[in-house]
């Protein structure tokens, strides 16, 4: 058997400079790094980062959108409204001194912009004594403006339209018939479901209608005013 030199053995193993070089026409091998903290451990971790992203990006999208039918006015409305009511009347013979009754009102219309509601009105007022009893009927056409768009708001409503007065005791029967003009306000706020629940306040005028005694014409003007307030029911779709 061949000895080997002790110090050959140990020696490290030399490669010449021509075998380090690669052969013509092959890419040099490439070392990946630790799967964990390389390239490729983080692939993963950017998709997932990526797909939150996208699912937070389309949450704040379509938050809004809920938000914005939910809470916007649109629609057809139906509203219904009850209260204490002074009434005035003007006339020669007729009562001076504002009378107590009570008030209500069924409206119904539609919704043309996030901020106006437009729709028609039939009210009421009625007060009973001992021998006379009182009542104005009117149908009007009505306008609301809301401030804001979102559904707990002011708003402010105005129209015209006509009105009849009656009076009625056991010695005379009093009438009036004519235009009247209606302004008032209040604050929405929203209830349960497509209800609506809203404080007000309004003011009727007639500034001139022509009266009838004992169902006669007569050469008279009639003046009548009526101060309402109460809470109304308001059903949106």
């Amino acid at each position: 058997m061949c000895k080997i030199d002790e110090r050959q053995r140990r020696a490290p193993r030399r490669e010449s400079p021509e075998a380090r070089q690669p052969s013509p026409g092959l890419a040099p091998p490439k070392v990946l790094g630790p799967v964990s903290g390389g390239k490729l451990g983080t692939k993963p971790r950017r998709v997932s980062h990526t797909l939150m992203a996208c699912a937070a990006g389309w949450l704040a999208l379509a938050a809004p959108a809920h938000a914005q039918r939910g809470d916007v006015r649109y629609g057809p409305w139906v509203t219904a409204g009850v209260g204490p009511a002074f009434t005035g009347v003007r006339c020669t013979g007729c009562p001076t001194g504002q009378t107590l009754g009570i008030s209500g009102f069924l409206e119904i219309g539609g919704t043309p912009s996030e901020k106006i509601t437009v729709g028609i009105n039939g009210s009421g007022w009625l007060t009973s004594g001992s021998d006379t009893t009182r009542s104005i009927l009117s149908v009007t056409a009505l306008m609301y403006f809301f401030p804001s768009v979102e559904q707990r708001s002011f708003f402010v409503k105005f129209g015209g339209g006509a009105a009849r007065y009656s009076e009625t005791s056991s010695v005379r029967r009093l009438s009036s018939n004519g235009f009247v003009i209606t302004a008032g306000g209040g604050y929405e706020i929203p209830s349960r479901g497509h209800i609506h629940f809203a404080p007000y306040v309004g003011v009727t005028i007639a500034p001139s209608q022509r009266a009838k005694r004992n169902l006669l014409a007569v050469d008279e003007r009639m003046r009548l005013w009526v101060v309402s307030g109460g809470v109304s029911l308001t059903w949106r779709r």
